[in-house]
């Protein structure tokens, strides 16, 4: 009993050590380099003691669940952001096709299109006289009374809107962004927008509106 405390003790203190090494320290050995321990029972014991050391315990288990969560939580807020930061930006340039087709209708008729049909463009997705339903889940429309164009996504949580030359804005590019929802806001800032004020009439509803480098 007093050797088998004894190679507990000794292959606890030293998880390098081997076998035999311990076996002789504690006189379990018969003496041959390598040799079968005196007591027959002792490689049960051996077994035993691996496998307790082996196993995860309860407390690392938590801790591992929780460093899963945190990288999780930073993790997945990021990834939405650079989704629908790629959405917007390919549909960027179908909005400028639109302003400069827009802008060739002004030239020719004084006036801005209230239609998209009216206008000389093709564009992809399903076109109706008021908006087209962009193929990445995207969605154009004409303003009729602020001379822009504008789109927004399905949840309606980001719009992206450009003003037409001749419009009180000249032309400017701005974001919205739905007050209170982090990742809509950080979507406007990663496309390089700067807050310029706070709105209650946005496509959107309640909305932080950022401009936008020309």
């Amino acid at each position: 009993m007093e050797k088998e405390r004894c190679l507990k003790s000794s292959l606890k203190g030293n998880n390098a050590a081997p076998l035999y090494s311990a076996q002789k320290h504690c006189g379990m050995t018969n003496g041959a380099e390598g040799g079968v321990p005196a007591p027959r029972h002792s490689g049960r014991l051996l077994s035993r003691i691996w496998a307790r050391r082996s196993a995860f315990t309860l407390i690392e288990l938590l801790i591992v669940v929780l460093i899963i969560g945190i990288l999780a939580a930073v993790a997945v807020p990021q990834y939405q952001v650079t989704v629908e930061k790629a959405r917007m930006t390919d549909s960027l340039v179908l909005l400028q096709k639109l302003k400069d087709a827009q802008e060739r209708y002004y030239l020719a008729n004084n006036k801005y299109a209230t239609d998209l049909e009216e206008l000389d463009i093709t564009m992809p997705g399903i076109l109706s006289p008021n908006n087209i339903s962009l193929p990445n889940g995207l969605v154009l429309k004409l303003s009729h009374t602020d001379n822009y164009a504008y789109i927004e996504n399905k949840k309606r949580t980001n719009a992206l809107i450009m003003y037409y030359t001749y419009s009180p804005n000249h032309g400017q590019r701005r974001c919205s962004a739905k007050q209170g929802n982090s990742v809509a806001n950080q979507v406007c800032k990663s496309l390089g927008g700067i807050w310029l004020l706070n709105a209650t009439e946005c496509s959107i509803g309640d909305c932080s509106v950022y401009k936008l480098s020309d």
